[in-house]
């Protein structure tokens, strides 16, 4: 390995636990998270520690398009009967259309225990950035 490769492959490792690191201050208190039924969005940094880690992701478009193409693991909305109180949730779209998870951001219902994210950037920045996908037949 070169001399530069070990530096880059040394910062990313370092990123990556300053990122993990700071995902535990996303995380609220159950009677904060309660009282203020508030979701927040990640970044893809953010949203790759998430799934790599097992977290449950949602996709919100259409069943179509997720067919076509999704993020690794991810279950389609239209499937999803209800969710495991302690997962952490994570939820995404498409960047340009961010109506479809405004839209699951409203009918959801906040499980105290639950820890829920909205990933900002969605499939089109996931698929940019050359992360591997699955698809459906």
């Amino acid at each position: 390995m070169t001399f530069i490769r070990i530096v880059c492959e040394i910062l990313f490792i370092f990123a990556i636990i300053l990122l993990a690191i700071n995902l535990r201050f996303y995380k609220i208190s159950v009677k904060e998270k309660v009282e203020s039924e508030s979701i927040h969005s990640i970044d893809l940094a953010q949203a790759i520690i998430l799934q790599r880690s097992g977290a449950t992701l949602i996709d919100v478009r259409p069943i179509p398009v997720f067919n076509l193409g999704h993020i690794p693991h991810a279950i389609d909305i239209h499937s999803v009967k209800s969710f495991n109180p302690f997962h952490t949730i994570v939820f995404y779209g498409e960047l340009s259309d961010n109506s479809a998870m405004e839209k699951f951001k409203q009918s959801l219902q906040i499980v105290p225990s639950q820890i829920i994210y909205m990933y900002t950037g969605g499939w089109s920045e996931w698929l940019t950035a050359g992360l591997l996908i699955e698809r459906n037949k």
